[in-house]
């Protein structure tokens, strides 16, 4: 094995029973927790290159006295692998270059599948930003005998996007007008991620609201539109101040102050 005992059980959130069980739940078994630990496991090594781990088989004992539990994980870690090339492939729509500086792994680096995620991930965003918010990025691994791997991205941007319409809810003291002013993605307009998640930040800086919360659901039939849905929740934006005095021309004077930043 290339990693010992101690430094895999590292990665499990459940823990051998010890002296501090009494104040934890980590050494109490359940099955999901056991996946969970098993599927950081298998990310902990894909992040160091072993694109052939395997988790050969899961074995869990329970003493005669039923009071502990035996785990014993059995896995095949391979070797590790290096990038050897990372291709393009698809429909682009930006340039290749644009795109090669949106990925975070190098040939000869050591593969990562944390650096591979992200690397989809800033694709499609990018490609979000030009309207096509349902893209698909696909990273294909093609292992070689000498342990290198060449990566390619597959890029299906799919079509276009155009917002139908900007709703808001939530706002019952704020009028519409004044949230729509904010927005800058435009009803009718190609979907742009950047611009709706502008627009969501622009609301939040009023503040008028504890919380905008943002969702693009399809409207139903129209597979290359969106509605863009702000969700405000509105906060007290005002206050309240008294006073009382005293003047010898005028006797007792009180005074009674109302301020609301967000009136009309």
């Amino acid at each position: 094995d290339r990693f010992d005992n101690e430094t895999l059980a590292k990665r499990f959130e459940l823990e051998a029973k010890s002296h501090w069980s009494l104040f934890s739940s980590a050494s109490q078994y359940s099955r999901p927790k056991l996946q969970g630990d098993i599927e950081r496991l298998r990310n902990w090594y894909l992040d160091r290159g072993y694109l052939k781990f395997n988790v050969d088989s899961t074995q869990v004992s329970v003493s005669p006295d039923r009071l502990d539990v035996y785990i014993t994980v059995n896995v095949t870690e391979g070797d590790a692998y290096s990038i050897r090339e990372i291709k393009l492939s698809g429909d682009l729509i930006v340039d290749a270059e644009e795109i090669l500086d949106l990925i975070e792994l190098a040939p000869g680096d050591v593969f990562s599948r944390t650096k591979m995620v992200n690397t989809t991930e800033a694709i499609r965003k990018r490609l979000g930003e030009e309207g096509f918010t349902f893209a698909n990025v696909n990273a294909v691994p093609e292992l070689h005998d000498d342990q290198t791997v060449t990566l390619t991205l597959m890029v299906a941007p799919g079509k276009r996007t155009y917002v139908r319409r900007i709703n808001f809810s939530g706002n019952v003291t704020t009028k519409d007008e004044v949230l729509r002013r904010e927005i800058t993605q435009m009803e009718g307009g190609a979907a742009s991620t950047d611009e709706i998640k502008n627009s969501k930040t622009r609301l939040e800086r009023l503040g008028y609201f504890k919380s905008v919360q943002v969702d693009t659901p399809r409207p139903p039939g129209l597979d290359n539109q969106i509605d863009v849905n702000y969700t405000v929740e509105e906060q007290p934006s005002g206050s309240l101040s008294a006073s009382v005095g005293y003047s010898q021309d005028s006797g007792i004077i009180f005074g009674v102050g109302v301020k609301q930043s967000n009136f009309l």
